[in-house]
């Protein structure tokens, strides 16, 4: 009988451990990670870029490498900053830049891929401000104590004295001409 040979026996896998052995050497692509959005008092409404996504508190799934440097070609980047904006009507709006970058995004070999931010943090808390509270001056317009006097209008002459000389271009316009026939 022949043996077995050493080398061989470090790359045979028993099939039971085939699937484990193939999700360990993949990265997890759908692995996903929470943004919280709360806010003080609850229920106002979240935008993020512009584009409505909720009320608060918000919990909206992102991929991981939007959080943290993603470590392989797999995972991806977020290749833009990112701006929420919290609102509750009676309230002050608050933006929150919630991304931090440009970083770049260089491979092993040195070669750059282009930039990406990653979010500052998995959650974000905003104590709303009523407008009241907020702005508490006053608005008051003084009345003007001498009359507004108008200056009259100038003369032609006078604009055309007071005018900076200036160059103008002037085109050909054509202008289609229509010849009606009428027997005379």
């Amino acid at each position: 009988m022949r043996s077995p040979s050493p080398h061989r026996s470090l790359f045979a896998v028993s099939p039971a451990f085939t699937p484990m052995l193939v999700s360990l050497s993949l990265p997890n692509l759908s692995s996903a990670q929470s943004l919280k959005i709360d806010s003080d008092p609850p229920g106002a409404t979240v935008e993020l870029d512009g584009v409505p996504a909720g009320a608060t508190p918000l919990d909206k799934k992102f991929p991981g490498g939007f959080f943290h440097r993603t470590k392989t070609a797999f995972g991806q980047r977020l290749e833009h900053p990112m701006v929420a904006r919290v609102s509750l009507p009676g309230y002050v709006t608050h933006e929150i830049a919630l991304t931090e970058g440009p970083m770049d995004w260089i491979d092993l070999h040195g070669r750059h891929h282009g930039q990406y931010w990653l979010f500052k943090s998995d959650h974000f808390h905003v104590d709303l401000q009523t407008v009241a509270s907020t702005f508490t001056g006053a608005v008051s317009a003084a009345a003007a104590t001498q009359p507004l006097a108008l200056r009259p209008e100038l003369s032609l002459e006078e604009m055309v004295k007071n005018a900076k000389p200036a160059v103008v271009c002037l085109k050909p316009v054509l202008v289609p001409v229509f010849l009606s026939l009428i027997p005379a």
